[in-house]
């Protein structure tokens, strides 16, 4: 019997969900903390689109998520979020934007020793010197940045 996961898949390695987050928090809960300062858990759920997966955990217990954003068309768009919980009600702590898939969209990221996480970002022809024009969907290379607990960039 073969299977397959549920959701849809797109070239680029982005696999979008169309069910609950991968961890403890509804995908559209997350998915409202990167324009808004707080979600309900009671007023949020799944969404179609979203593909929300919990990185790690953070120094003080705050929730590290990369969010993957499908809203039509051809774009995919990548964040990351930290969040905190208080009886039901998660605080937004702070969002770093990604770009359209290969245009500085976020690959993975990772957790670091000592607290901080890492993110892989997509890179263009265009990034990388190597091409005239710019493509959304032409991966050339990736390059890794460090951020520390609080989502500054420490290199």
């Amino acid at each position: 019997m073969k299977t397959r996961p549920a959701g849809k898949f797109f070239a680029l390695g982005f696999f979008l969900c169309t069910a609950a987050a991968a961890g403890d928090v509804p995908n559209g809960c997350v998915q409202q903390l990167l324009d808004a300062q707080t979600a309900r858990l009671s007023a949020c759920a799944a969404v179609d689109g979203v593909d929300a997966r919990r990185t790690g955990t953070l120094p003080g217990g705050a929730r590290l998520y990369l969010v993957y954003e499908f809203p039509g068309g051809s774009g995919v768009f990548s964040s990351m979020v930290a969040f905190t919980e208080d009886n039901g009600v998660l605080h937004r702590l702070f969002v770093l934007h990604g770009g359209d898939r290969c245009d500085n969209g976020i690959k993975s990221a990772r957790m670091l020793p000592g607290g901080g996480f890492a993110v892989v970002r997509n890179q263009t022809p265009l990034d990388l010197g190597t091409g005239p024009e710019f493509c959304a969907t032409c991966c050339a290379g990736t390059r890794e940045e460090h951020y520390n607990a609080a989502g500054v960039r420490m290199n």
